[in-house]
């Protein structure tokens, strides 16, 4: 039987900081990058590799991180972005009902109500020959906006209220991982998120950037070696 082996959490952490992947690492996390390991030749990042499933619990995109010991464990080539020129949304954001984000993705539930009934007058009153008052209640309907239907409709936002009211996704993070879908639902969000301003999302140490243009135009590549 092989004997077995233990090291102090000290002689760990030297041992991690002994590989000149680490300290590279380190050494531009420091200067405002974030750091993505790999030991996969490849020029750009491609949703099309995407998987889904559990390897895209933090969602749907390029995974970078401010860690250097969480890049080190995937490879010894560092791909490396500036993080400020990316607009990173919290994925622990909490999803309340009538606030801009909920507002903005699902649209306002409650102004689309309304003016369903301020149509359905209109049409009464119109059918009347009461023209006046038909007009008085469009200016009415103006009023409201052109935001009652949010970007996320149709199935897509079906199953997103679901997630929300029957799984208690309570952010999010938690409304990615339960419409995970890496041909349909979650790509959908991310680009919804997109067209908000949103390059990627931030949770803990884990940076996802679904605005591939950008993070292609960005990117440098350094390749390590273990001392």
């Amino acid at each position: 039987m092989a004997k077995r082996i233990t090291i102090t959490e000290s002689q760990f952490q030297t041992l991690i900081e002994s590989s000149s992947t680490f300290n590279k690492c380190r050494e531009l996390i420091s200067k405002g990058y974030l750091v993505h390991g790999t030991n996969t030749e490849w020029d750009e990042f491609s949703p099309e590799f995407i998987k889904g499933g559990s390897r895209g619990k933090e969602g749907y995109g390029a995974y970078f991180t401010d860690a250097a010991y969480k890049a080190e464990e995937y490879g010894t080539t560092i791909v490396a972005v500036k993080k400020d020129i990316f607009n990173f949304i919290e994925l622990r954001e909490p999803i309340k009902y009538g606030s801009n984000l909920y507002n903005q993705l699902f649209g306002n539930e409650e102004n689309a109500k309304k003016k369903q009934e301020l149509e359905y007058q209109v049409e009464l009153l119109m059918n009347d020959g009461r023209y006046r008052e038909a007009l008085n209640l469009y200016d009415e309907i103006d009023k409201l906006g052109d935001d009652t239907h949010g970007i996320l409709y149709g199935a897509l936002r079906r199953d997103s209220l679901e997630a929300i009211n029957t799984y208690n996704a309570q952010n999010l993070g938690g409304l990615q991982y339960l419409i995970m879908n890496p041909q349909k639902n979650l790509p959908q969000l991310t680009n919804a998120l997109k067209l908000l301003g949103y390059d990627g999302g931030h949770d803990g140490n884990v940076y996802t950037i679904w605005n591939f243009d950008k993070l292609n135009q960005n990117l440098i590549k350094i390749k390590t070696e273990i001392e």
